[in-house]
This record gives structure tokens, sequence and C-alpha cells, in this order.
């Protein structure tokens, strides 16, 4: 770091591309080891944010938890590979391992429980929560997954709700409910 005001860098190359940013803590192997200007970022874990540049605001806890992440700022991503993929999406939040790890470019999607959201690349405005939640959404927008293996009928389904214990939905648009196991 060569003009960071309150930062603090643990561990090898964490932190080490840093020139102005300001209040970054990097904790592990290469975490936040690309930040340049990026301020007000937290990287703990090997691999966690590592190729955060210019984003800000971010929290990456856990083995490449954010690893891909560039300039996309106000993330959460709490898990191993928690927002893997997710280069410039903004406003995610991400708890659980491989939890929205395709997200590459999406915003405000918040997925919570080991994988869910897990094949979102693009689609925006999702909520998955419980354990693969809304797997089956790539480019959908709008829809709201509770329930273990719960998901939407098909990839870019849109304003669809679904709650139960591996629900599918029936269309876009439609709010299903119930136990899809029996």
């Amino acid at each position: 770091a060569t003009t960071a005001l309150d930062t603090i860098a643990i561990g090898t190359g964490a932190g080490d591309a840093i020139t102005t940013a300001a209040n970054n803590v990097c904790i592990g192997t290469d975490a936040g080891g690309a930040i340049t200007t990026g301020a007000g970022n937290v990287c703990i874990g090997k691999g966690a944010g590592d190729a955060i540049t210019t984003a800000a605001n971010t929290l990456a806890i856990g083995l490449d938890a954010a690893g891909a992440l560039t300039t996309g700022a106000d993330n959460l991503a709490a898990g191993k590979d928690a927002l893997l993929l997710c280069t410039t999406g903004t406003n995610n939040v991400a708890i659980g391992n491989t939890a929205a790890d395709a997200i590459t470019t999406a915003t405000k999607c918040c997925a919570i429980g080991v994988d869910a959201l897990g094949l979102v690349t693009t689609g925006a405005n999702n909520i998955g929560i419980g354990d693969a939640a809304g797997n089956a959404i790539t480019t959908g927008s709008g829809n709201v997954i509770i329930g273990q293996a719960s998901d939407v009928a098909a990839a870019a389904d849109v304003n669809s709700v679904v709650i139960g214990n591996a629900v599918t939905s029936a269309a876009n648009g439609n709010v299903t409910f119930g136990d899809g196991t029996n």
C-alpha cells in the first residue's frame, strides 16, 4: 500500500495492489489482492475478493468468496465460492457455500442457503432462500423462491413466487405453494 489509509492486510498477497484505497481489511492469501482504489472492502479467506480493483463496500468471507468481482460494489458474499463469478454485479447478498456462484452481472439478488440461486447469471431482483432454492433461474428476474429445492418452471421466468419444499411454479408470474415431495 502506498498512500492507503486505515487499511489492514495480513497474508501472502493480501491487499498487495492497494495504492490509494482506504478502509480495507484483507486477511488471507491473496485476499483483496488486486484492490487498487476500491474502498471499504472486507475480504477474509484465501482468494476472497482477490480480483476486486475498484469495487467498494463489499464484504467477502470464505474461500474464493466474490473471487471474480472487479468493479461491482455493495455486495455481500459469505461462504466458500459465494458470488464466485460475479464481476460487475451490485447490491447482491449471497450467504452459504456456492450461493449465487454463477452470477456475473446480476443486481439486487439475495441468495441464502447452500447453492441457492446457483445458476443465476444476469437475472436481477431474485430471492432464493433454502438449499438449492431457485436453481433453475438463469436470466429470469423478480422471482421469490422459498424452500429447499423449490424453483421456477423455466430459466427465464419472471415475477413468480414459490413457497414450500421441492415445489415448482407452473409458469411466469404464478404464485405456487405446497409440498412437491408428495
